[in-house]
């Protein structure tokens, strides 16, 4: 009879991470081979960068890393394409990876309260999303992809630098709220964004 390799089967098994206020500033050693992970909840603690090896965990579904102190987020972000819901609010993110795109499954996309000054320009191949918030940013211009977000029903996009929408908001049919909150909008801009959402509420 061989030896039971418990490791193994403990990393195997184990699919629900929990380490939500914990000081953290480095993920712990071994994260990476938790392959049949699909909850890691790290929020509130110290994080500045992740491990690049992070995209191992490939059966993720939910992971937040809301309240932390990254910069940047890994290429390897686009493996996760399980991932239903991510949070990442509260960070110092400026820039998201082209490879968060990949994310095709996701539903809840949380990006509020960070520095982000664009998104990337195929943010609408994420098709299934549901609801994103992107308020307390410094965001300038949205990319025309933005259209083919078909099932977002929120756009929170309040206290950001936004002058002008994109034409392409009129062509989202599930949008019922969009939150326009301090942003230096003009009038005559706002009634014309109405004016494409006649079953949306705009809030601004």
């Amino acid at each position: 009879m061989g030896i039971i390799n418990w490791n193994s089967i403990f990393y195997t098994l184990f699919n629900f991470y929990n380490l939500i206020n914990n000081h953290l500033a480095v993920l712990p050693t071994g994260i990476n081979k938790l392959s049949e992970l699909r909850v890691l909840d790290l929020e509130d603690n110290r994080l500045t960068k992740l491990p690049i090896n992070i995209g191992n965990l490939t059966q993720l579904k939910y992971l937040n890393l809301s309240d932390n102190e990254l910069t940047t987020l890994p290429e390897d972000v686009g493996n996760f394409t399980q991932l239903q819901e991510l949070y990442l609010s509260e960070n110092q993110l400026v820039t998201l990876p082209e490879s968060i795109c990949k994310l095709t499954r996701l539903q809840v996309l949380d990006l509020s309260f960070n520095q982000l000054i664009v998104l990337p320009e195929n943010i609408g191949d994420l098709s299934l999303l549901k609801d994103i918030e992107l308020g307390n940013n410094q965001l300038t211009s949205l990319p025309d992809s933005i259209e083919s977000l078909k099932m977002i029903g929120r756009l929170d996009l309040s206290n950001n630098c936004l002058t002008t929408l994109p034409k392409g908001l009129s062509k989202l049919p599930q949008l019922r709220e969009l939150v326009l909150i301090s942003n230096p909008i003009k009038s005559k801009e706002l009634r014309k964004i109405q004016h494409w959402l006649p079953d949306c509420e705009v809030v601004f």
